[in-house]
């Protein structure tokens, strides 16, 4: 089975985050979801997910992220 990677962006909308980040975890095709946090004044949690990785930005990086 091929795998793949999940890359997410998240800025406004950490009502989603979670449930999106817990049902990406449960497909098997999955072997990573990443979490590019550009919001500084929003911290994301990986929930204790293994395949979870959440990079929190310190500043707005924009485009560039």
């Amino acid at each position: 089975m091929t795998k793949c990677s999940v890359v997410m962006m998240a800025w406004s909308r950490s009502e989603n985050l979670n449930r999106i980040m817990e049902a990406y975890d449960g497909y098997d095709s999955v072997e990573e979801i990443i979490v590019w946090n550009n919001n500084k004044r929003m911290f994301v949690s990986d929930l204790s997910l293994e395949k979870v990785k959440v990079l929190n930005a310190s500043r707005d990086f924009g485009l560039d992220s």
